[in-house]
């Protein structure tokens, strides 16, 4: 992650100064209330962006049909922000244990076995089906999955970095890492 960036900074300089990171102290803080430890690759992007992420957006792509054939891709944004992570990890912590097995019991009936396999990154603010998005920890480029009540397990990405940095600079740093390499 921290080559990527870096590599992304070289190609792109303007880019430092429309990001703005996280101190050490608020990562910590955020682990009080994960129910597991953050992998290395988000500290570093929370430590480079985790306030501002500059021109990254991220968003929850569907495919939709029109009906007569055609297809288009609607966008919903996701807040990746330390913030609204911060925010939903410090509520779910002091919920209620009741209230917080009610609801782990229908993620599980969706197919979700084990919560604690998933560490969320943003918040999906549409609601309904929709539902929030986490890094999968047992894949070792940490995909980006949606888990729902409904639906149970979407994958949105093969990697965080893919999630985080496809759309943005997709052709000017895949040259840039094959030069890395």
């Amino acid at each position: 992650m921290k080559i990527l960036i870096n590599a992304i900074l070289d190609e792109y300089p303007d880019f430092k100064e429309e990001i703005i990171g996280v101190t050490a102290e608020e990562i910590s803080e955020l682990e009080k209330y994960c129910d597991q430890p953050l992998p290395e690759d988000y500290k570093v992007f929370l430590r480079f962006m985790g306030h501002d992420t500059g021109r990254i957006e991220a968003y929850a792509k569907e495919e939709v049909s029109r009906g007569d054939g055609t297809f288009y891709i609607s966008k919903s944004p996701v807040d990746i922000s330390y913030e609204a992570v911060f925010k939903y990890c410090y509520k779910r912590k002091r919920m209620d244990e009741k209230r917080r097995q009610k609801l782990d019991r229908r993620f599980h009936e969706a197919g979700i076995k084990n919560l604690k396999d998933y560490l969320l990154i943003g918040i999906n603010p549409i609601g309904n089906d929709a539902g929030h998005f986490y890094l999968d920890l047992r894949s070792d480029k940490l995909r980006v999955v949606e888990l729902t009540e409904t639906f149970g397990e979407i994958q949105r990405a093969s990697s965080f970095m893919e999630f985080l940095f496809a759309d943005h600079f997709h052709r000017p740093l895949a040259l840039r890492l094959n030069q890395l390499s």
